[in-house]
């Protein structure tokens, strides 16, 4: 079985890295923060907003071609998820 390469891009104090189903806590911390919403066009993220999003990235990882590469964006120091 074919399994997808993941895409990874680090500097000595960032990684970008492809989402995980395990992000979801820290990815709705995020979204909830009053802080990030107000730069979003949405004020409220749903959680099935979220759960359907980390889906959506992980069917691309083994699609046959992809035009969509959302990253995770994780603090080195603390292996935390700050952004996408």
């Amino acid at each position: 079985m074919d399994q997808a390469l993941e895409m990874r891009l680090a500097t000595p104090r960032l990684l970008l890295r492809e989402f995980k189903l395990g992000d979801f806590a820290a990815l709705r911390e995020i979204e909830a923060d009053p802080q990030v919403l107000r730069y979003r066009s949405r004020q409220h993220i749903p959680e099935k907003d979220t759960s359907n999003f980390l889906l959506e990235c992980q069917r691309l990882k083994t699609a046959p071609t992809r035009d969509s590469y959302p990253w995770a964006i994780v603090l080195v120091a603390e292996d935390r998820l700050v952004g996408q």
